[in-house]
């Protein structure tokens, strides 16, 4: 008896601490579906308390209310499974599915044959698990929410499970005086209250890698159009030229042309409009291999992975085509936004400082040749190289400082000065 009343008082507290961890991830981060685990594992603490407190009870009222409160527990989780992998919980169903499970468990509860009130309890709380099973199907995402299906799917399994082996290795009716002393019994409450602790541990590791997704992003992309920033074209650059070193892709830089007089004349709140419907034609005509990142005002950056050059320079023209019929919402109607490109290709195994450079190189034509236009690697002259050396003026900006730019744009020291 002792046995049996260590591990039952300690179920409790085992889910009060699930249910505090819970609401320290909804603090961390407003989610519903943690307040709805929280809110199972407070229900579990309950019950298995007040399972406790009545287990010598016979009385139906008594037994249903526990039996209510286990299958409460299951209903919560499976609720906030749904939110978190799909949106609203089928509620309806799930109360209805209740209902119809305690009505016949408490009609089963006269019954001295041990196997079918344990299959009366154990079938209704693995048809509400089921549920669960139904909202994570083809959701998994990462190695814990496979995980978690996989263990929720033993849940399942485990409620089926339990009254064919109640029904082979128990005979006798199931009683106060020797519940405990059965020692199957007491492990099928065992492997219940683990797969409990299981379950509770993947959840917090769900939640906790969103977590870690999110702020991953959040410190890679630019919040005003949600491309990637710099530092995290620079991630994406590295990635792809650490795959495959001798693999063919294109640079396309872009640069909004007069931007300042923009701000200048409508303001900087349409300023930012401007720039985030630019982010999105650009992200729209990008192919979807396409990677695209906004590194400086109003700079933008695309990497096309298996593109020739004269790929990169029609997605620019049709960039600056779209751009010129660009009619921003609540702006003037005469307002025109144009941009100079810049588009150089990778050469094998080549530093991508070098590649930046050769873009930037070629943007700065764009804009010496009277901006909105697009100017390639394949319009350098050996005299524009001559005046980088020289450090001739490009446009109004200095040719070294162009040069120097380019350099420093995609290295590691750049980050943190992007930040």
């Amino acid at each position: 008896m002792q046995v049996d009343w260590y591990f039952q008082l300690l179920n409790p507290l085992v889910f009060l601490i699930f249910a505090g961890g819970f609401v320290c991830i909804y603090m961390m981060r407003a989610n519903r579906a943690s307040l709805v685990f929280a809110a199972s594992y407070t229900v579990g603490a309950v019950a298995f308390f007040v399972d406790v407190l009545f287990q010598h009870s016979t009385s139906v009222p008594i037994r249903t209310t526990v039996a209510g409160l286990y299958a409460v527990t299951a209903i919560l989780l499976v609720c906030g499974i749904w939110r978190h992998y799909r949106g609203p919980a089928p509620w309806r169903a799930l109360v209805g599915l209740l209902i119809v499970h305690l009505a016949v468990y408490a009609s089963l509860l006269s019954l001295d044959t041990p196997w079918i009130r344990s299959l009366s309890v154990n079938f209704g709380c693995g048809m509400i698990f089921l549920f669960g099973v139904a909202a994570m199907k083809g959701r998994q995402t990462h190695t814990f929410d496979t995980l978690l299906y996989c263990v929720h799917i033993t849940n399942c399994v485990l409620c089926f499970a339990r009254p064919v082996v109640v029904a082979l290795f128990v005979g006798e009716p199931i009683t106060s005086e020797n519940h405990s002393e059965e020692l199957l019994l007491v492990s099928l409450h065992l492997f219940a209250a683990a797969a409990a602790v299981v379950t509770g541990m993947l959840l917090l590791a769900v939640l906790s890698h969103d977590i870690f997704e999110e702020l991953r992003e959040s410190s890679i992309t630019d919040p005003l159009t949600g491309l990637l920033n710099r530092r995290g074209l620079d991630i994406a650059a590295n990635k792809l030229v650490s795959k495959v070193p001798s693999q063919r892709f294109t640079m396309v830089i872009a640069d909004l042309d007069h931007f300042k007089a923009i701000n200048d004349s409508f303001g900087h709140a349409a300023g930012d409009h401007v720039i985030a419907s630019v982010g999105q034609i650009i992200r729209n005509l990008s192919r979807k291999t396409g990677t695209v990142g906004r590194i400086g005002g109003e700079e933008f950056v695309v990497l096309l992975p298996d593109s020739k050059l004269v790929d990169a320079v029609k997605l620019a023209e049709q960039t600056g085509d779209a751009l010129r019929s660009l009619r921003v919402e609540n702006v003037s109607p005469y307002l025109s936004v144009t941009a100079s490109f810049g588009v150089a290709e990778y050469c094998t195994s080549e530093d991508l400082s070098s590649l930046f450079m050769r873009a930037d190189h070629a943007l700065y034509l764009a804009k010496s040749n009277g901006r909105d236009c697009v100017r390639s690697e394949a319009d350098l002259a050996v005299h524009d190289l001559a005046k980088f050396r020289q450090g001739d003026k490009i446009g109004s900006v200095n040719a070294e400082e162009a040069f120097t730019k380019g350099k420093a744009s995609l290295s590691p020291a750049s980050e943190n000065a992007s930040q």
